[in-house]
């Protein structure tokens, strides 16, 4: 699931499993007039924003379009959120299909952390989702994708 998962499928994966792992994690909804400002969830309490980003499976070269969306996102979160609560976390939430991000990528977020003194700014890949997912209870992870699927199940490989 989380492997095929593009778009708005995978950011809704992604809140469902941060609702159920942080309390206190609200998403952010956005009408297609107006966008999200560079926010598709957040932890009020700690100033932490996620940004996700899923391309289609078959995009060439994600990490170029994941650089651009990370400076273009994170711009809008500092004219649009850092008034409500001040930026300290940004999480750029990317679904790389469980391979490591590049070194491009986690250099745009070691320069932002500096240039914006961020507690943090990382890379939050499918790996780190699909570990918060496994540290749910049994009950929680069927009410997140419908079922589980066991291991000799076809499916149990796109989850």
């Amino acid at each position: 699931m989380l492997l095929l998962a593009s778009g708005t499928q995978f950011q809704e994966l992604f809140g469902k499993v941060m609702r159920s792992s942080h309390p206190g994690f609200r998403e952010v909804s956005a009408p297609p007039y107006k966008g999200d400002g560079g926010n598709d969830g957040w932890i009020e309490s700690e100033g932490a924003y996620y940004q996700a980003y899923a391309p289609e499976i078959n995009t060439v070269n994600p990490d170029k379009y994941a650089q651009k969306k990370i400076e273009e996102d994170f711009q809008k979160l500092k004219a649009h959120w850092d008034n409500v609560v001040p930026v300290r976390k940004f999480y750029f939430v990317f679904n790389n299909r469980f391979k490591a991000a590049s070194a491009d990528l986690q250099k745009v977020m070691a320069r932002l952390k500096k240039e914006h003194g961020l507690e943090e700014a990382l890379i939050f890949e499918a790996a780190d989702i699909l570990d918060l997912f496994n540290r749910l209870d049994e009950n929680t992870k069927i009410q997140i994708v419908g079922y589980l699927p066991l291991p000799d199940d076809e499916e149990f490989e796109k989850v």
